[in-house]
C-alpha cells in the first residue's frame, strides 16, 4: 500500500473505533456487576453503587456531546479527537489504581465525557469522506458498535469468573493502539474553516430529523427497557431463552448495518429513512400484537431493520447538511437527541403500563412509530432539508 492509502485506512478505522469505544463504557461491567458489589461492600442484594459506577458515564456522554463543536473550533478537530482518546486510555485505567468510590465515579463520568467527544468527533471524520465511502463507513460504524456490545458482555463474563471484576477494564486498552492511529493518520481542519462558528440555523432546520431521530431511538430501547416482561407474561421465564430471544434485534441490527453502504445505492436517504420508521414501527407492534413466539421473534427482527438503517441514514442527513464546524454541533445534538430517548423511555413504558400491558406498550408506541411516517411528510421533504447541500465533501 502507499502512504495516502495507510492514511486513508488509518482513518476508517478511528471512525469504525468510535462506535466500538463507547459501546465498551457501559456493556464491559454488565458481567461485573454482582462481584463489584461485593467488592465495594455493598452486597449482591444492593447493587446501586455499582449499578451507578456502570450507568454514570451517560450522564458525561450527554453533556460532552453538544460541548465537541466549542472544542473543535477552539482547538481543532485533531487535537479535539487526540486528547479526548488520551483522556479515554487515562479514565478507563483508574480502577486498576484504586477501587475509592469516588474515583471510581469521578473517573467514570469524565470517561462518559471522553466518549462523548470521541462519538461526535469521529463522526465529523467520516464527513471528510467521499459520499460512498462515508455511507459505508455509517453502516460499518453501527455494526461495529453492535459487535463490540455483544462481545463484551461474553468476554466480560469469562474475564470475571476467570480473574475477578476488575478483569474487564483491560478491554479498555484497545483505546492505545486507536490513539496511535489517530494521531498519524487524522488531519486537522483548515485554518479558513475553523474561523467560522456553527452556523445554527442550518441546524435549526433539521429539528424534524431530529424527532424522528427520538422516536427511532425510543424504537429500539423498548425491546430492551420492556421485552424482559413481555417474555415473562408469555411465560418464558428463563433467562437464557429471554436472552436468546432478544438478541435476534441487536443481530439483526448489526447485519443490516454492514450492508448499508450497498443499500444506499439502490434507495435515497429518503427512502431509507422512511423504511426504518415503519420496520421500527411494524416490528415492535407484531410483538405486541400476538403471543406467538415466532410473531415475536419475527416482529424484534423486523425492529432490528429498523434499529439498523436508522443510526446512520440519521448520521448521513446531517452530515451531508452541515459544513465543518457546524456538523460537530449537529452531531453533538444527535447524541442529545439519543440519550434524551434512552432517559425518555421507561418513562413514556411506565405511563403506557399503568393504562395498558407489557404488549400494549410494544403495540402502542409500534403504532405510533409507523404511523409517524404520515405526520412527518413535510419534514421528510428534501426542500426541507435544503440547508447547504454545498457541504457535501468534494
Amino acid at each position: 500500500m502507499r502512504a495516502g492509502q495507510w492514511r486513508v485506512l488509518g482513518q476508517e478505522t478511528v471512525v469504525v473505533s468510535g462506535s466500538i469505544l463507547a459501546a465498551l463504557i457501559p456493556m464491559a461491567l454488565v458481567a461485573a456487576l454482582p462481584r463489584m458489589s461485593v467488592e465495594l461492600g455493598t452486597g449482591p442484594a444492593d447493587p446501586l453503587y455499582a449499578q451507578s459506577i456502570m450507568t454514570v458515564p451517560a450522564i458525561g456522554f450527554a453533556l460532552a456531546s453538544p460541548l465537541t463543536a466549542a472544542l473543535v473550533f477552539r482547538l481543532g478537530l485533531r487535537n479535539t479527537l487526540n486528547g479526548s482518546l488520551l483522556l479515554y486510555v487515562l479514565m478507563s485505567a483508574m480502577p486498576l489504581v484504586t477501587v475509592a468510590l469516588w474515583a471510581l465515579l469521578g473517573s467514570r463520568l469524565l470517561l462518559g465525557v471522553a466518549g462523548g467527544v470521541i462519538s461526535t468527533a469521529t463522526l465529523s471524520v467520516a464527513g471528510e469522506f467521499l459520499p460512498q465511502d462515508r455511507d459505508r463507513l455509517l453502516g460499518l460504524t453501527h455494526a461495529g458498535g453492535g459487535a463490540a456490545s455483544l462481545v463484551a458482555l461474553v468476554l466480560g463474563g469469562v474475564l470475571v469468573d476467570r480473574y475477578g471484576w476488575k478483569a474487564p477494564f483491560s478491554m479498555f486498552s484497545i483505546a492505545l493502539p486507536i490513539l496511535l492511529i489517530a494521531f498519524l493518520t487524522v488531519a486537522d481542519l483548515p485554518a479558513q474553516a475553523r474561523r467560522h462558528r456553527p452556523d445554527w440555523p442550518i441546524i435549526g432546520r433539521l429539528w424534524a430529523v431530529y424527532v424522528l431521530l427520538f422516536l427511532l431511538s425510543v424504537g429500539f430501547f423498548v425491546p430492551s427497557i420492556e421485552g424482559p416482561f413481555l417474555l415473562l407474561d408469555r411465560r418464558i421465564t428463563s433467562a437464557t431463552q429471554q436472552g436468546l430471544i432478544l438478541s435476534v434485534m441487536p443481530l439483526t441490527s448489526v447485519l443490516v448495518a454492514i450492508f448499508y453502504g450497498r443499500l444506499t445505492g439502490w434507495m435515497n436517504e429518503k427512502s431509507l429513512l422512511i423504511a426504518a420508521l415503519l420496520s421500527t414501527g411494524l416490528g415492535l407492534a407484531l410483538c405486541g400484537a400476538t403471543d406467538a413466539r415466532l410473531c415475536t421473534l419475527l416482529g424484534l427482527a423486523i425492529t432490528g431493520v429498523g434499529a439498523g438503517l436508522s443510526v446512520p441514514v440519521v448520521a448521513s442527513v446531517i452530515i451531508v447538511r452541515t459544513d465543518v464546524i457546524s456538523r460537530a454541533a449537529a452531531l453533538g445534538a444527535y447524541f442529545t437527541v439519543m440519550f434524551a430517548a434512552q432517559f425518555a423511555t421507561p418513562l413514556l413504558v411506565a405511563m403506557l403500563k399503568s393504562v395498558s400491558s407489557s404488549a400494549g406498550v410494544f403495540l402502542w408506541l409500534g403504532t405510533v412509530i409507523a404511523l409517524s411516517v404520515l405526520a412527518a411528510g413535510e419534514g421528510l421533504r428534501p426542500a426541507r432539508w435544503a440547508c447547504s447541500m454545498a457541504a457535501e465533501p468534494e
